[in-house]
């Protein structure tokens, strides 16, 4: 064998190294000895022939080692039970609709202009009412896959309400100190102070899902909440997606002839969790689910760009109505898309990471030591 070759062969090894130790051992040494008979085949053309061997082996390794890599952990997590979820009943997928399709019946219901004030606030009752009503039911049947987009709707709301202040007290005093007031801030200024703004609240959320995520394994009867999580990640996506319906709720706060842009948007989020529920396979329902935010968001960003010329909030507003407002709000909007983006996708790139063993749940399998 020659120096090339040699060469060729000490690299192909290492990038052996790369593939699940069980199919190294299963096939390591098959792949190795075809490797090694293809170099025999064209040692005799030359170096250059044997380094196009090596080639077309580091042109298909990169997915190779992917795939393999995630096979073994699929077939893993169903030696453990960790099976695919099974798809959802018709009451159930009713159920988690209704959440997303309610927003949808209040919109057109008050933009009638005749219809009484009494009739706004039985909509809101009603809205909170099921919220409430389907919250607690879902906590009484363990968290079933339903209700996930209701939690994901309180926990925004929570996390929103009670984080703004604390995040906004800590830096806005910071950028009006290094800026002066806001009213003077040039374009680019209040886009980073809005991102650095939405990239917190972003990490928050998933500090917060992920810590209730793993606070359910601890509750026996909340135990396979965590299982079937565990299993597919995209349902914690599923329900940080149900708490962009209040977002998009607040980011309408105070804004005027909204109410078509939020039924669009809104819709676009439904027929987003419609294609979740309904999808075979989990690349299929993060697809879903970011596909329907980021038309939602875009959805969003061009109805801010349209209204704020008609707004007509009073002077010394924090977002009088003017070109740079309009360039801020739109651009803002944009960029919150891609923050929200990244949240659904951060959980789904979970399903990637080595599984851990459960110790809480291997303790209760262990049979009792008599």
């Amino acid at each position: 064998m020659s120096i090339w070759a040699h060469l060729a062969t000490k690299i192909y090894r290492a990038l052996l190294t790369f593939y699940p130790s069980g199919y190294q051992a299963k096939f390591g040494e098959e792949m190795q000895d075809t490797f090694q008979s293809r170099l025999r085949e064209t040692q005799k053309a030359g170096g250059e022939q044997i380094w196009q061997v090596l080639w077309r082996e580091l042109r298909d390794w990169p997915g190779s080692v992917f795939h393999e890599h995630l096979r073994a952990r699929r077939k893993k997590m169903s030696s453990n039970g960790y099976n695919e979820a099974k798809p959802l009943q018709r009451s159930e997928l009713l159920a988690a609709m209704i959440f997303f399709l309610l927003p949808l019946f209040s919109i057109l219901a008050v933009t009638d202009t005749n219809s009484p004030q009494w009739m706004d606030y039985m909509l809101l009752v009603l809205f909170w009412g099921c919220i409430i009503f389907a919250v607690g039911l879902a906590i009484a049947r363990s968290v079933p896959r339903w209700s996930l987009p209701y939690l994901g709707f309180i926990s925004m709301v929570g996390i929103i309400l009670i984080g703004t202040d604390r995040f906004w007290g800590w830096i806005y005093p910071y950028f009006l100190k290094s800026f002066g007031l806001r009213s003077v801030w040039p374009l680019s200024i209040r886009i980073i102070y809005v991102g650095i703004f939405s990239f917190i609240m972003t990490v928050m959320i998933l500090l917060g899902a992920l810590m209730l995520v793993n606070l359910l394994r601890l509750l026996p009867n909340t135990r396979g909440v965590w299982k079937r999580i565990r299993a597919d990640w995209t349902q914690l996506s599923f329900m940080l997606y149900g708490g962009l319906v209040f977002y998009i709720m607040l980011l309408f706060d105070e804004y005027h002839h909204e109410e078509i842009w939020k039924f669009i948007a809104w819709t676009c989020l439904a027929l987003g969790a419609w294609f979740y529920l309904r999808a075979k396979g989990q690349l299929r329902r993060i697809l879903a689910l970011t596909l329907g935010a980021t038309v939602a968001m875009w959805i969003v960003a061009l109805a801010k760009w349209v209204l704020i010329p008609l707004q007509k909030w009073p002077t010394g507003y924090p977002i009088a109505p003017s070109e740079t407002s309009r360039w801020v709000e739109t651009g803002s909007a944009m960029l919150d898309g891609v923050w929200i983006l990244i949240m659904l996708l951060a959980p789904a790139l979970l399903n990637f990471l080595p599984q851990v063993p459960d110790s809480i749940t291997s303790n209760e399998e262990q049979p009792a030591v008599t």
